[in-house]
Parts: C-alpha cells; structure tokens; sequence
C-alpha cells in the first residue's frame, strides 16, 4: 500500500503540477495530492523501526525531521 501510494504522489506531481498554469489545476493537485501525501507520515515510523530497531526509532524520527526541515529553512 505504502509503495503504491508513494508512486501515485510521484506521478500526481509529475503528470499535474509540473505542467499546471491555472489556478483551478492547482486546486485540483492539492485535493489529489492530499489523499496520498500523508502516506510518508504513516510509514516513516514503521520503516524507521524495522530498519534500525525500536531502541533508536527516536533518533531517527528526529533525524528525519531535521533533514526535512533544513530544506524548509532554505526556502523561507
């Protein structure tokens, strides 16, 4: 389901946003894209899990955070 997902939010940017130049497709990639975006969300807890175990799952959640929000930091 989650690798299912991940490809739709990948198409859904490539095949909608990229190409969008009105407003109302945009409107309509954030309503598609929402349904699928969260998927990450749901699954980075899992996969951090089983890959580096319960013990430092909170290491890797705030790892993972971090990166994402030094990509946010450049843009604002």
């Amino acid at each position: 389901m989650a690798i299912t997902m991940t490809f739709l939010a990948a198409l859904f940017s490539l095949a909608i946003w990229i190409p969008a130049h009105s407003y109302g497709v945009l409107i309509f990639y954030s309503l598609i894209q929402g349904t699928v975006a969260g998927t990450f969300w749901a699954t980075v807890g899992v996969v951090g899990a089983e890959l580096m175990g319960l013990k430092e799952l909170p290491s890797v959640l705030s790892i993972t955070w971090r990166k994402l929000d030094d990509k946010t930091e450049m843009i604002a």
